[in-house]
């Protein structure tokens, strides 16, 4: 848990305090918690639930970005709409350095529709994971790649606290 922390200080800079969290080590433990097939869930910024097959760094690592995200932005700025859901979760999946979303086709992911809302996403994620993540994650490369990298995933999100509206695309 303590790299997984260290993961998420490197990337968003300021020292981050864990979350209260839930990591079920049985199966018997994620059903009675709902039985969700998702590895982890962030809840606001408080809380995380890992599943038995989520209980590894790359999963801890991307509920925490998740968690960083928000508390720099703030509730009011992760609903309004102002930070896509593509944008969330393929940072997520790029701070984590999940290898299973980060081999990208030559050409990238033209066929696939990144949902905005968080809501769309979630109502796709379960069944489409296997596309939509790795296709988020590699449109945020490509914007890193034009926005000074880290450096210029954090000045976004400072201005997004600050109420500014940024391009994401």
């Amino acid at each position: 848990m303590l790299k997984a922390q260290r993961d998420i200080e490197a990337f968003f800079q300021p020292p981050f305090s864990l979350p209260t969290m839930l990591i079920c080590l049985t199966e018997i433990c994620q059903n009675r918690l709902g039985g969700s097939q998702a590895l982890g869930l962030a809840y606001g910024t408080v809380f995380i639930l890992i599943s038995p097959k989520g209980a590894n760094r790359k999963i801890i690592t991307h509920e925490l970005a998740h968690i960083a995200v928000g508390r720099q932005l703030g509730s009011l700025a992760m609903v309004s709409g102002r930070l896509p859901a593509w944008f969330f979760e393929g940072l997520a999946v790029i701070v984590s350095r999940d290898a299973r979303y980060l081999t990208f086709p030559k050409g990238g992911y033209p066929d696939v529709a990144l949902p905005s809302s968080f809501r769309e996403w979630r109502r796709r994620a379960e069944l489409e994971h296997a596309q939509l993540y790795p296709a988020a994650a590699f449109k945020v490369s490509q914007w890193m790649d034009q926005n000074d990298g880290v450096f210029g995933v954090r000045v976004a999100l400072k201005a997004l606290a600050e109420g500014e509206v940024i391009n994401f695309n």
